[in-house]
């Protein structure tokens, strides 16, 4: 339940209260200042601290934030009418000389036509009152649930970053160890240059990547391993290529961007067929934009090697709404023959 703290309910009704004796001010302006105005402003600026004292405190967050919306709605008139009619009771004596002298002022009015002329004036401010600290409480409201939702989804990106660090495909890891197991029994040279290829990725997922932003180059070279050890299990060669084309400035991107695309191709383009599986890779990028682009064959027949790894092209969709809000551009086309992603962000 949402309810106003005590330094914004201060706060509303000073501005409402003095707001009203301000104005009231300014308005009597030349007529004189006697008790009887001093008696009027003072049961305004009371009423209007009243009305805006329980509805920020009552009927707003046990009704109007609660979304008992007719209820708030008939407690707030309400309010109004007890309010004015209390403040305006002939049992406050200082109302009978206010009224007599509206009666006066207002000759051949009725004492109940006076009283109704005055409760009738002095409504409109209460109403007021009540209308502008309710549009300030729903508009705090409002930007409060938008804040919390933000919160709620960067904790909910978070864990799905820490889920992805945690979910690298556990076949890839076993199949490049198995390989580079292999390299040593043949005493490859190459055995020791993809050991630190692994270990380089593993530390880059890990560790590195726990950055908000780290720079393109590391993501390339992270993503440029995954590919380089991924093409170990098949000593025939894969149809794997990455074209960059990097200008411009240094540039700094949210960690793991590209990799759930990259676990997706592996995941469906059936690349061990070296006469139709293929993956390629193309990433540019200039002062302002980024354009990253992958596309694999797309196998008539579904092949999927396991359900392990990855988040998933939805939660890449989310993950790039709150990373790059206004700034990026996701194509995904799935053909009859090949699947293509582009990606661009601009800076």
């Amino acid at each position: 339940m949402h309810k106003s703290s005590w330094p914004i309910i201060i706060q509303q009704i000073l501005i409402w209260g003095f707001g009203w004796l301000l104005i009231l001010i300014i308005l009597n302006t030349g007529a004189g200042f006697d008790s009887r105005f001093w008696t009027k402003s003072i049961l305004i600026v009371l009423g209007s601290s009243v009305v805006v004292l329980i509805n920020l405190k009552i009927l707003l967050p046990i009704l109007y934030f609660q979304k008992r919306r007719g209820a708030y709605y008939i407690s707030a008139i309400a309010l109004l009418f007890m309010i004015v009619w209390g403040i305006h009771s002939d049992a406050l004596s200082w109302n009978k000389q206010v009224q007599k002298r509206e009666q006066i002022e207002n000759y051949g009015d009725s004492a109940t036509d006076s009283q109704f002329r005055w409760l009738i004036r002095n409504l409109t401010p209460l109403f007021i009152s009540l209308l502008g600290s309710s549009i300030v409480a729903v508009g705090a409201f409002a930007r409060e649930k938008e804040r919390e939702s933000v919160m709620l989804e960067k904790a909910k990106l978070q864990a799905e970053l820490k889920f992805l660090k945690t979910q690298i495909n556990p076949h890839f890891l076993f199949n490049s160890l198995h390989n580079i197991y292999a390299l040593t029994i043949i005493q490859s040279d190459l055995a020791s240059e993809h050991l630190l290829k692994l270990s380089e990725l593993l530390r880059y997922m890990l560790y590195e990547s726990n950055e908000e932003l780290v720079p393109l180059e590391r993501e390339i070279n992270y993503v440029e391993n995954y590919l380089n050890l991924a093409q170990l299990k098949d000593s025939r060669g894969m149809d794997i290529k990455f074209n960059k084309q990097l200008r411009g400035k240094q540039i700094e991107i949210a960690p793991l961007l590209f990799i759930p695309f990259v676990e997706n191709a592996f995941k469906h383009s059936k690349i061990e067929d070296v006469q139709k599986g293929y993956i390629h890779l193309e990433l540019s990028t200039s002062d302002k934009e980024l354009h990253f682009e992958i596309e694999n064959s797309n196998p008539k027949n579904v092949y999927q090697k396991d359900q392990v790894g990855g988040i998933g092209l939805n939660n890449i969709r989310q993950r790039l709404l709150l990373l790059y809000p206004e700034s990026h551009n996701l194509q995904i086309e799935d053909s009859a023959d090949a699947f293509k992603v582009q990606l661009s962000l601009q800076f």
